[in-house]
């Protein structure tokens, strides 16, 4: 994007570049949470301009959005382009008067507010007072936000041919194998662990079991 902020009436400019032989390039202009404007490029090693107008409605500011597919890999990329309120802008300023004709007379303290181009203008006063001794520890600010920006609402979050996945196990039905080897006696040592190292009676008999 070549300028930051743009006024209505003007044009936003956007400069597209790509090394590629044969980039295609998507571009979707978002105004107010709906896609206005879906145009594609084709740029082929090369740069190219362009050129948004921009309206009385787009106070707030708009999104513009960029997609581009290069050897599986998809690149994004969002603008936002700042269209600011200088119509709600208003100028204010101070005004003092006292008549010197009468000693002793109070000063009168007038306020004049009038458009950012000097016009006449309808606005609200409100008054309010702080200790200006407070700011030496924290300075007094407003923090008041009254026109809001449109930021972008949408955008491309679905990236299944591009993204990576791990391997799923498939089961199927099948059937267990037969137990096909043959049997073998086993000695019958009656609940003993032979491999234990303490020692068993059996019958008047002493043993002792021994490790392998």
């Amino acid at each position: 994007m070549l300028e930051p902020v743009v006024e209505p009436g003007t044009k936003a400019r956007i400069l597209l570049s790509s090394a590629l032989r044969d980039g295609r390039v998507l571009m979707e202009v978002e105004r107010d949470g709906k896609i206005a404007v879906s145009r594609w490029f084709i740029l082929k090693n090369t740069q190219q301009l362009v050129e948004l107008p921009v309206l009385e409605d787009d106070r707030g500011g708009f999104t513009v959005h960029l997609f581009c597919v290069e050897r599986g890999l998809l690149h994004s990329e969002s603008k936002f382009i700042n269209v600011p309120w200088t119509n709600k802008e208003l100028n204010v300023e101070w005004m003092s008067f006292r008549d010197k004709l009468l000693p002793g007379s109070e000063e009168e303290w007038r306020l004049k507010i009038t458009g950012s181009k000097g016009e006449k203008v309808a606005a609200q006063l409100l008054g309010a007072m702080y200790d200006a001794s407070l700011d030496h520890f924290v300075p007094h600010g407003w923090a008041m936000g009254i026109w809001q920006n449109n930021y972008a609402q949408l955008g491309w979050q679905r990236q299944e041919p591009f993204g990576v996945a791990a391997g799923q196990e498939v089961w199927r039905e099948g059937h267990a194998l037969v137990q096909t080897l043959p049997g073998y006696p086993e000695l019958n040592n009656f609940g003993y662990n032979l491999r234990d190292t303490r020692r068993y009676r059996f019958r008047g008999a002493r043993a002792e079991a021994m490790y392998d």
